[in-house]
């Protein structure tokens, strides 16, 4: 059976188009799609709306290089996750922040990262950077650094950054984890804990050191020192070595009563190594996490942990992004630092003791 397709006529409908459709001036036709104060341009609610009516009817789409030329502005901002790592991902909720953000201003996004370890020419920056078709950039560092080659870039850049999760004093949203961290050590004191760890999988190299480890021990050795209680030094899994961190948790005269880890993939990794040891989540041992991603909610023994509002920050960083791109004079703006939640779970609710 021989089967005829219609060709699909593919060519955009233009303003031109629908003015001679409607017999209405192209001006007419701008104005009534894009209505703007500065125009001098008097349109009936009628004729608006039937112009409206009929450029729905032919699937009528702005055309974005002509909007650009005439704004100055392309709508268009980069989110660029600063991570080189291909199996990260990043949090979910914080594309959900940028993606309503940019539905609320018709704006769209242009997704970036850096190239991974696994890259042919990993000094490559993106093509979006040289070819200027951004009004603005959000990076969602995880690192605290850059590439040489995009600091370079990022530099010579005249478009407003703005720094998601990084702590800085002007153009930022970050999380405040020095308070977060204080508010889960309190939590742990309250349920009867005094001897409490802080522990940390891998050592931090100095390129890759991230304020929010600095800031969460920080916030740890605050909340004991003012419980009366004595801060233990990290314990690095990877500078103990996995042996001696077996042996730390099974020895009862050297395991703490509980363990705040910096993140809930560490939290996650302690379970499973006290597991090992015939250990029990939270009756031998507590353990709490941060961050509230995956590893806490769906744990065999679901985690205590700080929930970072990355929804919540990525919608702020969108929006002073916009902020900037419209003002004639912009400005840098203070660095808006928000507070975690604390997550109550399983994993540090046994009854309340001291040792």
């Amino acid at each position: 059976m021989k089967l005829n397709f219609q060709k699909k006529i593919t060519r955009r409908v233009t303003i031109k188009d629908l003015a001679e459709d409607l017999g209405l001036s192209v001006g007419a036709i701008s104005q009534a799609l894009n209505p703007r104060d500065n125009i001098n341009i008097k349109l009936k609610p009628e004729t608006i709306a039937r112009v409206r009516a009929h450029a729905t009817q032919l699937n009528y789409r702005p055309h974005a290089g002509a909007s650009s030329i005439r704004s100055r502005h392309f709508s268009n901002i980069g989110y660029m996750v600063a991570k080189d790592d291909p199996e990260a991902i990043e949090p979910a909720a914080a594309q959900f922040g940028i993606h309503d953000a940019a539905l609320e201003h018709n704006f769209r996004v242009t997704m970036i990262r850096l190239p991974s370890l696994e890259a042919r020419n990993r000094e490559a920056v993106s093509r979006v950077f040289h070819e200027s078709h951004l009004d603005a950039l959000i990076i969602l560092n995880y690192t605290g650094t850059l590439p040489e080659s995009y600091q370079k870039v990022l530099t010579d850049t005249d478009f407003p950054i703005i720094h998601l999760n990084t702590k800085q004093d002007q153009q930022a949203v970050y999380v405040n984890d020095l308070g977060g961290a204080k508010t889960l050590t309190q939590h742990l004191i309250d349920q009867g804990y005094r001897n409490i760890a802080f522990f940390k999988s891998q050592a931090e190299s100095s390129k890759s050191l991230h304020t929010s480890l600095t800031d969460r021990y920080a916030g740890y050795a605050e909340a004991m020192q003012a419980a009366n209680l004595t801060p233990t030094e990290p314990w690095i899994l990877e500078q103990k070595g996995e042996e001696a961190t077996l042996e730390w948790l099974y020895n009862s005269q050297t395991r703490p009563d509980a363990i705040i880890a910096y993140c809930d993939a560490d939290a996650w990794r302690v379970c499973k190594m006290a597991y090992q040891q015939g250990l029990r989540i939270p009756d031998d041992l507590a353990v709490a996490g941060f961050n509230d991603d995956a590893a806490a909610r769906f744990s065999w023994v679901p985690l205590t942990t700080m929930a970072i509002p990355y929804y919540q920050m990525a919608y702020a960083a969108f929006n002073r992004a916009v902020a900037q791109i419209n003002s004639e004079l912009p400005a840098a703006f203070p660095s808006i630092c928000v507070e975690p939640r604390l997550c109550i779970r399983a994993s540090t609710l046994a009854k309340k003791h001291s040792r």
